[in-house]
């Protein structure tokens, strides 16, 4: 998203002045450029199709974008993949609208805060991006949250067919805003017994159980809560990897603290007797 600042000032002071010393038409000229006077513009600059804006996130954002992939390619075997940051700034235009299949139309239908279908919109025109970038049928997963007023979609994706995915079930990422309080009422619903062991924070512990139940592929009818931390291992500021683990399904998991975020990115894998 580009913004550009128009920024003018005009002081008439004396108007007979100028009237004096400049053409009618200089003098008008003048007067209508006052109504860009300490005036934001907005614009967004948009590809071709008019879904994804081509401008690169600013450098904090990319920083994060970077990290997010470099955390991913670990876990995914050398499997094709992309991870995307964006500030949420405009809900879907009519055409984009119109593009949506029949359930994607009935979601958007129910979202009635505004706030709600930003991040929603933001988070269709990332997966669509990450599908067009690699080419192929790609598992996707995104994340919403915020600072302060303003909204961010968080999302990545990979392949799970061909060399190096072909025994990747789903991906999954989470991510919360670090000042974000979790209280002990609340872990209380979704640690387990054991899991303070490996040291983690509650929110810490929060992001990474979102992350693993969003890329479990039986995910259905089941809570954070029943996804246990059965290892954990840091890395040093980049928090760590471990391996999460529901029914005697696993998936690997990595931590992140990225500038003001805490990330977690986790695969899960498909059963032995499934891979070919």
């Amino acid at each position: 998203m580009v913004t550009y600042y128009g920024i003018i000032i005009l002081v008439i002071s004396n108007s007979s002045i100028i009237a004096d010393n400049f053409s009618t038409d200089l003098y008008w000229s003048t007067a209508y450029a006052a109504v860009l006077l300490v005036c934001p513009i907005n614009r967004t600059i948009y590809g071709d199709d008019m879904d994804m804006p081509i401008s690169p996130p600013d450098e904090p954002l990319a920083d994060v974008e970077v990290g997010i992939k470099k955390a991913l390619s670990a876990l995914i075997d050398g499997a094709p993949s992309a991870a995307l940051v964006r500030e949420a700034m405009t809900e879907l235009s009519q055409a984009e609208l119109s593009s949506l299949g029949v359930q994607q139309r009935d979601n958007w239908a129910s979202l009635s805060a505004p706030g709600r279908r930003l991040e929603w919109s933001e988070a269709r025109r990332c997966e669509k991006a990450i599908r067009e970038r690699l080419g192929g049928t790609a598992e996707t997963s995104v994340a919403h949250t915020r600072k302060g007023e303003r909204a961010y979609v968080f999302a990545i994706g990979a392949l799970t067919a061909g060399p190096g995915g072909r025994s990747m079930a789903r991906v999954g990422i989470d991510v919360e805003h670090r000042s974000r309080q979790v209280t002990e009422a609340v872990a209380r619903r979704f640690m387990r017994d054991g899991e303070e062991r490996w040291g983690l924070e509650p929110l810490q512990i929060w992001v990474v159980k979102e992350a693993l139940f969003k890329a479990d592929p039986e995910n259905a009818g089941t809570t954070i809560s029943a996804h246990s931390l059965v290892s954990f291992e840091r890395s040093g500021q980049g928090i760590g990897q471990g391996m999460g683990s529901i029914a005697g399904r696993e998936a690997r998991f990595s931590l992140l603290q990225l500038a003001d975020w805490v990330v977690a990115v986790a695969v899960s894998r498909k059963p032995a007797q499934s891979e070919s």
